[in-house]
């Protein structure tokens, strides 16, 4: 099993609004098939059973839904 995604600046902007809201929603759990998929699709990695987003990542994505002043 891989330790870590690719970076997540890499993928993030191409993922579904749908993979998104659960990345937000789930941001702990184990990342679902589609999740997995999506991230494969923009980045060409293998994503694997059970790979979950690092702490980076889940202060990326807030970072990223956070309301511009």
């Amino acid at each position: 099993m891989a330790d870590e995604l690719p970076p997540i600046n890499e993928w993030w902007p191409h993922l579904s609004i749908d993979t998104r809201n659960v990345l937000l929603e789930y941001p702990s759990a184990p990342l679902v098939g589609t999740v997995r998929q999506e991230i494969a699709n923009a980045t060409g990695a293998l994503i694997d059973d059970g790979a979950t987003l690092s702490e980076r990542d889940v202060q990326y994505i807030r970072t990223q839904t956070e309301p511009v002043d």
